[in-house]
C-alpha cells in the first residue's frame, strides 16, 4: 500500500500518547504492510509525536502487533538517538530471544544486532544467548537458506554480533558460540551455514562486520577445522585473498592475512584434486600476497 496513505493516516495521533492510541498505530502499520525502509522514512516524519516521547511505550513488554511494534523500534532507533540504549535499559535482550515465528524472529535478530553494537553484555546478560538459542538462530538458517535471504543473512549478522561479544570475556562463556558450532547438531547444518556466511563475508563492507567475520573463521578454522567442506575453504580462501588488496586498516588487513595459512590447514586429506595440489595452490597465491610490497616484513 502507499506509504504516503499511512502516514496520512497516522497524523491524528500527533497529540495523542495513551497505550490504546500506541495499539492503533500498531494495527495500522501492520495494515499497510510498508517495507521497513518506507516505515523509516514514515517515522522520521512523525517521530516528535508525543507518542513516542512516552518512556512507557519502549518498556519491557510487547505488543499484541509483534512484527509492526518491533518495526517501529527499529525504525525508530534509526532517528532518535538513544532508544536503543532505552531498549537495553529496559532488558529487552530477554523479550527478543523468546521470540520465535519466522517474520517476527527475523525483525528480532535486526533489533538484536542493532542492540548489541551499542551496549557491552555483562556476563549475566550473556546467559540469556545460551546454546539453545544459539542453535535455534543456526536453524534459523538452516531453515531459511533455499527460502529466504533476508532472513538467513539477519541471522549470521546476529551470530557474529554475538561471537564479538563472547570474544570478550574469558572461562567457560566465551566459548559458548564455537561449542555450539563444534556440535553434533549444527554438524547436520554446516553446508547451509557455511554457505550463508561466504555470502555475508563476500558482500559485507563494514569494517567492523569483516572484522567480526575474520575473527569468527580463525577461531572456526582452529578449533574446528574440519566446519568447512573444501570448495568453501577455496571461495573464503579467494575472497581473503581480495580483501587484503582492498583494505586500508593496517591491523584488520593482518588479521586478514592471518587467517589465509589457517584455511589451508583445513583442507582435508581426502578433499578432490588431492591435499597437496590444492595446497600449492593455495600457498603460491599466499605468496604473492606475503610479496607484496603493502605487507609489512615480519
Amino acid at each position: 500500500m502507499d506509504p504516503q496513505e499511512l502516514l496520512d493516516q497516522l497524523q491524528k495521533y500527533r497529540e495523542r500518547s495513551s497505550r490504546e492510541d500506541f495499539i492503533e498505530i500498531l494495527d495500522l502499520v501492520s495494515q499497510y504492510n510498508v517495507s521497513l525502509r518506507h516505515l523509516e522514512i514514515i517515522i522520521q516524519e512523525i517521530h516528535e509525536f508525543d507518542i513516542f516521547d512516552d518512556i512507557k511505550l519502549i518498556t519491557n513488554e510487547l505488543y499484541p502487533n509483534v512484527s509492526a511494534h518491533l518495526s517501529i523500534l527499529l525504525s525508530l532507533g534509526h532517528v532518535v538517538p538513544n532508544i536503543y540504549r532505552k531498549l537495553c535499559d529496559e532488558d529487552w535482550f530477554t523479550v527478543l530471544v523468546d521470540i520465535n515465528s519466522p517474520r517476527e524472529s527475523h525483525l528480532s535478530h535486526l533489533l538484536l544486532v542493532e542492540l548489541l553494537q551499542c551496549h557491552e553484555l555483562t556476563n549475566s546478560e550473556l546467559e540469556i544467548f545460551n546454546s539453545k538459542y544459539i542453535t535455534r538462530v543456526c536453524q534459523t538458517v538452516y531453515d531459511q537458506y533455499y527460502q529466504n535471504e533476508e532472513y538467513t543473512n539477519s541471522a549470521i549478522v546476529l551470530l557474529l554480533v554475538l561471537q564479538g561479544q563472547f570474544s570478550k570475556k574469558s572461562g567457560d562463556i566465551s566459548q559458548t558460540l564455537l561449542n555450539v558450532f563444534g556440535s553434533d547438531e549444527i554438524g547436520h547444518w554446516r553446508k547451509e551455514i557455511s554457505l550463508a556466511m561466504i555470502f555475508v563475508y563476500n558482500r559485507e563492507e563494514s569494517a567492523y562486520m569483516q572484522e567480526l567475520m575474520v575473527d569468527l573463521l580463525t577461531s572456526l578454522s582452529i578449533q574446528f577445522p574440519n566446519f568447512f567442506y573444501t570448495n568453501d575453504i577455496t571461495v573464503l580462501f579467494d575472497i581473503t585473498m581480495r580483501e587484503t588488496t582492498r583494505i586500508q586498516d593496517h591491523n584488520l588487513r593482518q588479521k586478514f592475512i592471518r587467517l589465509l595459512p589457517l584455511l589451508i590447514e583445513c583442507i582435508p586429506v581426502e578433499s578432490p584434486g588431492s591435499k597437496q595440489h590444492l595446497t600449492k595452490q593455495l600457498r603460491d597465491k599466499l605468496d604473492k600476497i606475503n610479496s607484496s610490497p603493502m605487507t609489512p616484513t615480519y
